[in-house]
């Protein structure tokens, strides 16, 4: 492998790992290392099994993740979506194609629905590819319920794009209570005539 392929690889493969995150980072650094091996000269019957062999691998990930998964294609067509997307939306690719669709499903208020589309054509623009900041947004839910959902996406070089959603409902919930608790302890302990001791 030439120098330069060497240094690429050996930088830019694990902070693609590290910024995906979790068995889908491990999955992309590998993707990445197999693709970049092709660059050397090597073997490339060999190199085209190693790539075949990490895209199953990739692929058996997405349809076990407990994390929603999408794949967008460049002209905004939905290629994919794995059963954790339709777990948590309860949405399949029958019931949309096309990004508009999508949103239009799942930001029904025309409002919120272009702040997001606002705040999402932002983040393309500032970035043009690589990982976009993870974004939450409040979703519509096929049976109508609304969930806050986690939006982590990688801009690929040719457009495409990988859209990993998680459904952060009950932490985000968990965590006001947890604040609204904290506040009515402070008023009570601030009131209080009294002296209070707090034990661990």
């Amino acid at each position: 492998m030439g120098f330069e392929w060497r240094k690429l690889l050996d930088h830019v493969a694990p902070a693609i790992g590290t910024a995906i995150g979790g068995p889908f980072g491990a999955v992309a650094a590998a993707a990445l290392r197999a693709v970049l091996g092709l660059a050397d000269g090597s073997d490339e019957e060999a190199m085209a099994r190693a790539l075949e062999e990490e895209r199953q691998r990739f692929m058996r990930l997405a349809e076990y993740s407990p994390l929603g998964l999408a794949i967008v294609g460049r002209e905004g067509s939905y290629l994919y979506l794995n059963p954790a997307f339709s777990q948590i939306f309860g949405y399949s690719l029958k019931d949309f194609q096309t990004g508009q669709q999508w949103f239009g499903l799942a930001f029904p208020d025309q409002e919120h629905r272009r702040q997001v589309i606002d705040i999402w054509k932002h983040d393309l623009t500032q970035l043009g590819q690589g990982l976009m900041p993870p974004r939450t947004f409040q979703v519509t839910c096929r049976d109508g319920s609304r969930k806050d959902v986690l939006f982590r996406a990688v801009s690929l070089d040719r457009g495409e794009q990988i859209i990993v959603f998680e459904d952060v409902t009950e932490r985000l919930r968990a965590e006001t209570t947890l604040r609204e608790s904290a506040a009515r302890l402070s008023i009570i302990v601030e009131g209080s005539p009294d002296a209070i001791l707090l034990l661990d």
